[in-house]
C-alpha cells in the first residue's frame, strides 16, 4: 500500500528475496510506478485471503486490518534495463506492525488461492492491453481463455465459499468483456 494524496493505494505487488533483500518488479507507465518512485515508504499487507487480492486488484483498496502482517518499508535503489522494461525496486524493511489477524490462525496456501492469482494475472494483464491497444499484438486469446477455464473449474472444485464464487463469477465476466474489446472469444461455462 502507498499513500496517494490522502488516501491507500493497494495492489499486489509480487515480492522476491534477492541477495538477502526484498525486491520488487514494476512495470514504467503505471499507477504503481509512479506511486514508488514518489513515495520513500510503502506498506506490504501479507495475507493469504483471496478477497483480499482480489481487492487490491480491482478496487485498489483493502481493510489493512485484515492483513496477517504489516511490513513498513523504505523503497530505495532503482534498477531497469531499458525504458519500457520493468523496474525492480530494493525494499528495506523498517518495521513489523502486527494487526487484529495477526493473532488469528495461521492461513494455508490453498489451490483457490493460486487459481484466483492466476484470473487476477490475466484480468491486469488483459486491462493494460485495453489501455494499451498498440501493444495489444502480444496479446495470446487462446491462452487467456484456456487460463480463465481451468482456474475457474480449479476454484469450483476446490470451495464451496458462496461469497467468493460469486466475487470470482464477477471477475471472469470483466475479464470476457476485456478480452472482447480485443477481440478474443472464450467460451465459459461460469
Amino acid at each position: 500500500m502507498l499513500r496517494d494524496n490522502e488516501s491507500l493505494y493497494a495492489t499486489p505487488l509480487g515480492v522476491k528475496v534477492e541477495d538477502g533483500l526484498l525486491k520488487a518488479r514494476v512495470f514504467p507507465d503505471t499507477k504503481l510506478y509512479n506511486l514508488m518512485i514518489n513515495s520513500p515508504l510503502a506498506l506490504l499487507c501479507l495475507t493469504l485471503d483471496p478477497i483480499l487480492f482480489y481487492l487490491a486488484t480491482l478496487k485498489h483498496s483493502i481493510d489493512y486490518r485484515r492483513c496477517n502482517l504489516l511490513l513498513l518499508v523504505e523503497v530505495t535503489g532503482r534498477k531497469s534495463h531499458c525504458s519500457h522494461c520493468a523496474t525492480h525496486f530494493t525494499l528495506h524493511p523498517i518495521a513489523m506492525i502486527e494487526t487484529s489477524s495477526s493473532q488469528c490462525k495461521l492461513q494455508l496456501y490453498t489451490r483457490v488461492l493460486g487459481c484466483l492469482i492466476e484470473l487476477l494475472i490475466v484480468y491486469s494483464r488483459v486491462r493494460y492491453f485495453v489501455n494499451h491497444p498498440l501493444e495489444a499484438t502480444s496479446l495470446n486469446c487462446e491462452h487467456n481463455c484456456k487460463t480463465i477455464a481451468v482456474s475457474l473449474d480449479c476454484i469450483k472444485r476446490a470451495t464451496g465459499n458462496n461469497m467468493l464464487l460469486d466475487v470470482v463469477k464477477r471477475l471472469v465476466e470483466n475479464i470476457i468483456k476485456q478480452l472482447y474489446i480485443l477481440g478474443c472469444y472464450c467460451e465459459t461455462n461460469h
